[in-house]
């Protein structure tokens, strides 16, 4: 890596996309890379300052590309339960992307660990709703990302999520170090 003016120089080491390139250091005036040991200001930095929950910014695994969610959890959930019920999921070719695009919100937002339990539940909320409604391809997108919430989590042993209504079901989760799921 090499940061020459306000851009980062890299190299592909693993996964898809350009073997090498450049990407700006900003994204809308906000800064993107940040020495360890200073804050935009050239503070020292203070580890117990607040972290903005309003932006959070993760590579994307498939594509490295850069995701900006700019919305809280809250209304996220809200937002993935509005679009996921007005699809239209009668029509194999109608688009569920605005819904996916709130799914994969969620998912970028449960790389804190203090939001896994939550983002994990609602998902498997999401997945149960579309399940008993029949809607296959909803179903096939909270399934595929509620592995992808696990399997990045890099989880160790077995985590299990309960709900407090006992109609609903008990997430269990397992996986090895974030290599694989069982």
């Amino acid at each position: 890596l090499e940061v020459i003016g306000g851009r980062l120089r890299y190299r592909l080491h693993r996964g898809e996309g350009p073997s090498e390139g450049w990407v700006s250091l900003k994204l809308k005036d906000k800064d993107l890379v940040v020495p360890a040991d200073r804050r935009e200001t050239g503070k020292r930095f203070d580890a117990a300052a607040p972290i903005p929950e309003l932006l959070c910014v993760q590579a994307s695994d498939a594509h490295g590309t850069l995701r900006d969610v700019r919305a809280s959890l809250s209304e996220i959930e809200q937002a993935a339960w509005k679009k996921l019920r007005e699809s239209d999921h009668k029509n194999e070719k109608s688009d569920l992307s605005s819904f996916e695009e709130s799914i994969k919100d969620l998912l970028y937002l449960a790389w804190k660990r203090e939001n896994r339990k939550r983002v994990v539940l609602l998902l498997a909320k999401l997945l149960q709703f579309s399940s008993e409604k029949s809607w296959d391809r909803a179903a096939r997108i909270v399934c595929q990302q509620l592995c992808l919430v696990c399997w990045a989590s890099s989880m160790v042993d077995v985590e299990y999520y309960a709900f407090r209504d006992s109609d609903s079901p008990i997430v269990v989760v397992c996986g090895f170090g974030g290599s694989h799921l069982d």
